[in-house]
């Protein structure tokens, strides 16, 4: 019996060495490292995390490398681009592919103090948005990320001034006045004058600028483009939120599930982002004049989403959502006849065209 038993121990010995021994034995690890184009990086620089292996990418954008195979991270970076950390692990299969690996580009601009600041009739205050080109999306790691939000390269030609709040209830009773069509307009009432007007859905949202318009004899008045939006939202900046990606940060930057009580706040309480504007992140969601539409890999120049019109984007998070909500990402889908009291809308102002503003849904 004693015999068995040592002899059982003995070839759970040596499977556990020839296993190991497996494991220890070096494999070749390849992949390829692209732009947002898709178009393939040379000399990137490749480094397993805490150890001396490393490599670089040829013209075709190839990397290779031997390491054992096991869990480990992997970085990426080149200058002029985003430094990215991915996870590798080959402890079930040693053959298992590696995926294209996609570096972003940092901002070609740095936004400095808003250069122009307007105020309209009802006391909306705009300030000016330059035109640019910036990364629309999220990059493959990026915590709380959807399928929604493949990144690409995005150039606004045209500049424009954005309001620097969400339109408030003072503001959207000063143009609605006491309109029966709209008698529920505002869910949170007693949170006064100064919060954001909510319940009102996306064609609420159009009545409300062609009345605006009519008021200034203007055309200039819209919703923002989700591109718009996610340009002025991140200003200048790639990371998770406009002021960074650090959670401990959220609250004195956004009103979210954790600060909000349950409930909007007055705008303009939290802190702006660099383009002046505030609330970008939580307090209520704010309507996009796109409808739903999905992103390619491919650049692109202005974009607007027309692919399904029963749908439409709303973006930012509100006071009901967690931080994986108000990413300056994140892609909200609704109804164009829902109203709901965590959406409501923030003004763009564009020079005159003589053209009636898109009402189309």
């Amino acid at each position: 019996m004693r015999k068995r038993i040592l002899l059982i121990l003995l070839v759970i010995l040596l499977s556990a060495q020839i296993s190991l021994a497996a494991m220890m034995e070096r494999i070749t690890i390849t992949g390829c490292v692209k732009d947002h184009a898709g178009i393939p990086l040379e000399n990137v620089r490749v480094r397993v995390k805490h150890s001396d292996v490393s490599a670089l990418t040829n013209h075709d954008g190839i990397y290779s490398f031997k390491y054992v195979p096991w869990k480990f991270n992997v970085i990426f970076y080149k200058k002029g681009y985003s430094k990215i950390e991915k996870p590798f692990n080959f402890i079930l299969n040693k053959n298992a592919p590696v995926k294209d690996v996609i570096l972003r580009k940092k901002n070609q601009f740095t936004p400095a103090a808003p250069r122009e600041k307007t105020e309209n009739i009802t006391g909306m205050h705009f300030v000016y948005i330059p035109p640019g080109t910036f990364m629309m999306g999220s990059s493959e790691n990026e915590f709380g990320r959807n399928d929604d939000e493949t990144l690409h390269s995005v150039t606004l030609s045209n500049g424009f001034f954005m309001q620097t709040t969400e339109v408030t209830q003072k503001q959207w009773n000063a143009v609605m006045g006491s309109d029966s069509e709209f008698p529920d307009a505002c869910f949170f009432k007693d949170c006064g004058g100064n919060c954001p007007a909510e319940n009102v859905s996306w064609k609420d949202a159009l009545e409300f600028i062609r009345r605006l318009n009519q008021r200034e004899q203007t055309a200039g008045y819209r919703l923002p483009t989700e591109a718009e939006w996610e340009y002025a939202c991140r200003s200048g900046n790639n990371q998770v939120y406009s002021f960074g990606n650090r959670r401990e940060d959220i609250g004195n930057n956004a009103w979210f599930f954790h600060n909000s009580d349950g409930q909007t706040h007055p705008t303009a309480q939290k802190k702006p982002n660099a383009f002046g504007l505030y609330d970008m992140h939580g307090n209520v969601a704010e309507w996009c004049q796109d409808a739903k539409y999905e992103y390619t890999s491919s650049p692109a120049t202005d974009p607007l989403g027309n692919d399904i019109p029963a749908y439409r984007v709303a973006r930012g998070g509100s006071w009901k959502n967690y931080r994986t909500g108000i990413r300056s990402a994140y892609r909200y889908y609704v109804s164009p006849g829902s109203r709901s009291n965590h959406i409501g809308f923030r003004l763009v102002r564009q020079q005159d065209t003589g053209a009636e503003p898109s009402t189309e849904w």
